[in-house]
């Protein structure tokens, strides 16, 4: 039935199918904009009608509650023709509003047998019985025939214009029930089309899927059959299955893909034919080339040509191979035991060093305990300065005081010597006197030995403060002496002090320099120990690196190969990485012999290693 379809080209079968969606796509949007217009319209229509209607009313509510407020403010007020003025242009408002809530519903063609016509009438006599009641009461008023408190009353409670208003309220509030009534109706209609519209949409996309579907399946299984035997035939060659037939059916493009396929199948089992004798060691296959484009055959013949010459350069680098990891082997061995010595000699200097900053450390303890030491001297020697100068200043007020007391004996020994004559003149008054001086006489002669005695006293005190002016002058020098002498302890235990400050000093940095020696000393053993482990592991992998090269000559002996020109250079057609391996063996070798040398001087000083008084002097 569709035996025409799948003949057509795939790109034909693809414009058909989606042109044919297109028509549907077109088809179900104009509907549906159709649709959308005809809500719009509605709903437009319904919200200009409701919401005119509305505004209309609102103003004519508002405006009349303006008209009582004025009306109620007339009776109240002394300036009446303010009001009636207020009054008068509200109620044109009102009027205004009316004839254009007509002029709408004309426009919307609502007669007067409806009821919307109706209740417009019924507010507008209700706006009218209230104005001819007002008309009235003003101008009862304005002639006196009714009180101001009668005119109030009329408006208020349960007066005749406050009923009449109340009428008119009632009358606007049933036409506002009515406006939202039917504002709910066309809502309730639009959604009512609305549901139709949608249903009608549903009913076209379902057409429309199920249309798209069938289209797609017819168009999918055309495409897709062919295809999918394309696929298991590639799948089958990606395996290597080679047991591929084709039918083809079709005269579309899938049926020359198929063709194609079926010519690349045969030529890939003739290049797997080659390939196979390859993969058998036989590198002497002669690849043919089927045209000058014949990429893969081309490169294939130059593979087996490549991998000839590769073969057998590899055949002769890895007996240098073998060679050049044997000698590594050997370089790493003796490497690694180098290092491990290394490590040993550092060991032992660092067991040195840190014995060395033990004896330091207590060094610095002594001499932190010695300029202590030497601190609490210098106190003591200045506090014993300070009491023998003060002892040397009372020495000489005390010299001073027996010079003073000298004086005051000379006096003494004066007065003695007056009263002695004093006493010797009374006693020749006494005996000139007779028997009426002996009384006198008596007394004189008491005087007199109490001044001798006064006199006897004198020079023996005399001589006591001599002998002691002297001692004091004795004492005085020899405290001098003693003072001076405390003056250079000082100095000198100041000295002393500044020494022992210094060494602790000293101590302190030899400590600090000796820890961080020891720290670098730790570190360079840490670095002996990971070339130890390094040069071991160098060791371990030169050894597999030679159990390779082996492995790889027994392999190399497997293959087949030409003898060609080009394999005289055996580094001829080698990866540079190769190469470049090769090359640097010779270098590592001396870099090796060299490192031996290091080792063999590390050897010899190891056993040599002295920290003279000039490195100390450094920190």
């Amino acid at each position: 039935m569709f035996r025409w379809f799948s003949n057509l080209k795939i790109g034909t079968r693809i414009v058909l199918g989606f042109s044919l969606l297109v028509i549907v796509a077109f088809v179900i949007g104009s509907v549906g904009i159709m649709n959308i217009n005809n809500i719009q319209d509605s709903y437009a229509e319904d919200f200009n009608s409701v919401t005119s209607a509305m505004e209309y009313l609102e103003r004519i509510s508002s405006h009349f509650q303006q008209v009582r407020v004025n009306v109620l403010g007339f009776g109240f007020g002394d300036d009446g023709e303010y009001f009636l003025e207020r009054i008068s242009n509200h109620e044109g408002i009102v009027e205004e509003n009316i004839n254009n809530y007509y002029n709408l519903l004309n426009k919307l063609g609502i007669g007067e047998g409806e009821k919307e016509y109706q209740l417009v009438k019924s507010i507008e006599k209700a706006l009218t019985d209230y104005e001819n009641k007002k008309n009235q009461l003003v101008k009862d008023l304005q002639s006196g025939l009714i009180t101001t408190e009668e005119y109030l009353s009329a408006f208020s409670k349960e007066g005749e214009g406050r009923q009449l208003a109340n009428v008119t309220d009632d009358a606007i509030q049933e036409l506002i029930d009515y406006n939202l009534s039917f504002a709910a109706q066309r809502i309730e209609k639009n959604e009512l089309q609305s549901r139709n519209s949608i249903f009608v949409m549903i009913v076209v996309i379902g057409i429309s899927i199920a249309f798209a579907i069938i289209l797609s399946l017819i168009i999918s299984r055309a495409i897709s059959n062919p295809i999918n035997k394309v696929v298991v035939a590639a799948n089958k060659l990606a395996k290597g299955d080679m047991d591929i037939s084709f039918d083809i059916e079709s005269k579309d493009e899938t049926g020359k893909l198929i063709a194609a396929f079926k010519a690349l199948v045969e030529s890939t089992k003739e290049q797997a034919y080659i390939v196979e004798r390859i993969a058998d060691g036989d590198l002497t296959v002669d690849v043919p080339i089927r045209s000058e484009k014949d990429l893969l055959g081309k490169k294939l013949s130059e593979m087996v040509r490549n991998i000839n010459d590769l073969i057998m350069s590899i055949a002769s680098a890895a007996e240098q191979v073998s060679a050049g990891a044997k000698q590594i082997s050997d370089s790493s061995m003796a490497l690694s035991q180098g290092a491990t010595e290394q490590a040993s000699s550092i060991e032992e200097l660092t067991a040195s060093i840190e014995e060395v900053s033990s004896k330091t450390k207590v060094n610095d303890d002594n001499a932190n305990k010695a300029n202590d030491l030497a601190e609490k001297a210098k106190d003591y020697a200045t506090t014993g300065n300070t009491h023998m100068q003060e002892m040397l200043k009372a020495m000489e007020e005390i010299n001073e005081a027996s010079n003073n007391v000298n004086k005051i004996i000379k006096v003494i020994d004066d007065i003695a010597f007056q009263t002695n004559i004093l006493a010797l003149n009374a006693a020749v008054e006494a005996a000139r006197a007779g028997q009426h001086g002996k009384g006198f006489a008596v007394i004189a002669e008491e005087v007199r030995t109490l001044a001798e005695r006064s006199a006897n006293a004198a020079k023996e005190t005399t001589a006591l403060i001599e002998d002691s002016i002297k001692k004091s002058e004795v004492g005085t020098k020899i405290a001098r002496e003693t003072a001076e002498a405390l003056e250079k302890i000082v100095e000198e235990v100041e000295s002393v002090s500044n020494l022992v400050s210094d060494i602790k000093e000293a101590s302190n940095e030899q400590a600090t320099a000796i820890s961080q020696i020891n720290q670098g000393i730790l570190r360079v053993s840490q670095v002996v120990h990971e070339n130890s482990s390094t040069s071991e592991e160098s060791a371990a992998a030169s050894e597999e690196l030679s159990s390779q090269a082996e492995m790889l000559k027994q392999l190399v002996g497997k293959f087949i190969l030409k003898k060609t020109s080009a394999s005289s250079n055996i580094y001829e057609g080698l990866n540079p990485e190769i190469i470049k391996m090769l090359e640097q063996m010779s270098e590592n070798k001396i870099l090796e012999l060299k490192q031996e040398n290091k080792l063999d001087k590390v050897k010899e000083q190891r056993d040599a290693i002295v920290l003279s008084d000039s490195e100390f002097e450094k920190y």
